[in-house]
């Protein structure tokens, strides 16, 4: 098993389009549905320098295979914004969309304000949390996967461990 919580974020770990297709598939995702969730995290994956396999895991986790009230009313794929005190978290019209929020979340906890890669750094500032984590001082506080432990989730001491597992179950051919 590959531990992927000690990956960079900015590691740029892929799977292929095809095998998150699949893998969406046999979980008995819409074609059309699977289609725009695989397309989108491997565009945002490689604009943003992520990848697609850490932050689809994440989603998996966070989501229950996509299933999840929060993904299926919302499109909210990593419950941004979402607390235990009972907040909503955040809305999106479609799919690609919610995952872009993604993506530029993961960027706003990974690039430093002050980071000298203007595209990575202006497209964390289009998190939707970007506001909340810059008045908690939390910009780029994460390098690596485990960095989210306890950031990303509350209390979430595992949480990067278990998009690992997640990871590790992905990368097995079917």
């Amino acid at each position: 098993m590959i531990d992927y919580a000690s990956y960079l974020i900015l590691s740029n770990t892929n799977i292929s389009s095809s095998r998150l297709y699949n893998v969406l598939l046999e979980k008995k995702i819409a074609d059309d549905m699977a289609s725009e969730i695989a397309s989108a995290y491997t565009v945002y994956g490689k604009i943003t320098g992520i990848g697609n396999l850490l932050p689809f895991a994440q989603a998996i986790h966070e989501t229950g295979w996509f299933t999840s009230r929060r993904w299926v009313e919302n499109y909210n794929p990593a419950g941004i914004g979402a607390t235990n005190d009972g907040a909503e978290g955040g809305i999106w019209k479609s799919p690609s969309e919610g995952i872009f929020a993604q993506y530029t979340h993961l960027l706003a906890y990974t690039v430093p304000e002050n980071s000298p890669d203007t595209i990575k750094r202006t497209l964390g500032q289009l998190s939707p949390r970007y506001a909340v984590l810059k008045r908690v001082g939390m910009l780029g506080i994460a390098k690596y996967w485990v960095d989210l432990n306890g950031r990303w989730a509350f209390p979430g001491k595992t949480y990067a461990q278990k998009i690992s597992q997640i990871a590790n179950v992905l990368t097995k051919t079917s």
